[in-house]
């Protein structure tokens, strides 16, 4: 399927979904003052200033709500002819990152480069960012060294690629709903291949977390295509045992899960710290919370404060109803997504709608689910409330396509009222 024929679309240019905007409002407008509010103990103690993720928030919310603009007025159709170098870019990144914790090739790998180009210490062989402004060049005002996670543009850039690489299978123009003749077993091959060199190169940064969550998203828009359930179970079954034996050969892996296994961990004071501090804020917060601004775990006791755990300091001050009402919003701007991949114009409008909100969806849930003990903590963002720049855009951005693809939506027409 060529751009040009995606073009001979007829197109709907009407408004975008302004229930969805008004959501995301409401979201991005929570998250700033409790990354304030969370982070304002640690900033006065480490920066001097009570503001400075304050600041810097608002920034990055600022940063990505232009870019945010600019994905919502850009056609998505145009998507389909940068795919391909999308996902390249994407793949030597990630790479890139992955190439020191590769057995027998991370000997080969050009130390001195990653000391360079990557925040994180060599010893701890954790590669998951990349430094745009490295030294000898000068930092940014304010922001410093900048830098950005590649698997968090790697959940947009592969699921397009992957939705215009279907959407071309099926061909759009040619394919009915209900006939299955476009997949093959060779097509379920390239994607399978496609799918564990993702998850592979993202477990060996390493971040299993956000593997899972990219693995996931990938594996929806192939759901979403209409793909035999052989292919999907298959897929799964798989994935779920390379899960097993990734958790296995890794220490910090077996602990994490152990510590899941029992809510607390064999140590309360190492390896099970972190959920029991997250257990104790939200306990503490009870049916209505203690009030905005009066959490008592965010001097200090609660680790990653305002990133990760900050759904804790959340239902700490504001209670389960607080914690209930941010969840009740973000389904609600779930909701207004999925509507939106059921109006799609085309198929890939419709696998890419569908991809982006899985992934936002995904990424809430597996927040939530370790800060309540339901999975296994990991280092995933809350989207559109926890403090973090590259997810902050990146989200945002997805959010924008989404917008775009709504403005180009399959409306009813209404009847005819002179009839």
């Amino acid at each position: 399927m060529t751009l040009k024929k995606i073009k001979s679309y007829p197109k709907n240019n009407s408004r975008p979904d302004y229930p969805l905007f008004f959501l995301l409002c409401l979201l991005l407008i929570f998250g700033v003052l409790m990354v304030y509010n969370a982070s304002v103990v640690y900033s006065t103690n480490v920066f001097g200033g009570k503001y400075y993720f304050l600041l810097l928030q608002g920034l990055w919310v600022l940063l990505g709500l232009v870019a945010l603009t600019v994905a919502a007025n850009f056609d998505y159709h145009h998507y389909l002819s940068l795919a391909k170098p999308l996902a390249i870019l994407t793949f030597i990144l990630l790479i890139f990152l992955a190439w020191p914790n590769f057995p027998v090739l991370n000997r080969f790998a050009p130390t001195p480069l990653y000391h360079l180009l990557t925040p994180q210490t060599t010893e701890l062989r954790v590669y998951r960012w990349i430094i745009v402004n490295p030294s000898p060049l000068p930092p940014l005002p304010f922001l410093g060294r900048f830098n950005f996670q590649p698997t968090d543009m790697a959940k947009i850039t592969l699921v397009i690629f992957l939705a215009a690489w279907l959407s071309r299978l099926k061909g759009d123009l040619q394919y009915r709903r209900g006939k299955r003749d476009w997949h093959t077993f060779k097509i379920f091959l390239k994607f399978f291949i496609f799918f564990g060199v993702t998850a592979l190169l993202t477990v060996l940064e390493p971040d299993f977390g956000t593997a899972v969550i990219l693995s996931s998203c990938l594996l929806l828009v192939y759901f979403f295509a209409e793909s035999p359930l052989w292919s999907l179970f298959l897929t799964v079954g798989l994935s779920f045992l390379s899960g097993i034996f990734f958790i296995l050969t890794s220490e910090y892996r077996r602990e994490r899960l152990m510590t899941y296994l029992s809510h607390s961990g064999s140590d309360p004071l190492s390896t099970g710290y972190h959920l029991q501090q997250v257990l104790i804020a939200l306990g503490s917060g009870g049916l209505t919370g203690l009030g905005l601004g009066q959490s008592r775990q965010k001097y200090e006791y609660l680790p990653e404060v305002a990133t990760d755990s900050i759904f804790a300091v959340v239902g700490e001050e504001l209670g389960l109803l607080g914690t209930v009402a941010v969840i009740l919003i973000f389904v609600g701007l779930i909701y207004r997504c999925i509507d939106v991949s059921k109006k799609a114009p085309d198929e890939f409008g419709r696998l890419l709608s569908g991809g982006l909100t899985a992934w936002l969806a995904i990424q809430f849930f597996v927040n939530i689910a370790a800060m309540t003990g339901i999975l296994p903590l990991t280092g995933v963002p809350l989207p559109f409330i926890s403090y973090g720049g590259s997810s902050m855009v990146t989200s945002l951005i997805s959010v924008g396509i989404i917008l775009n693809i709504s403005r180009q939506a399959v409306r009813p027409t209404s009847p005819d009222i002179r009839r």
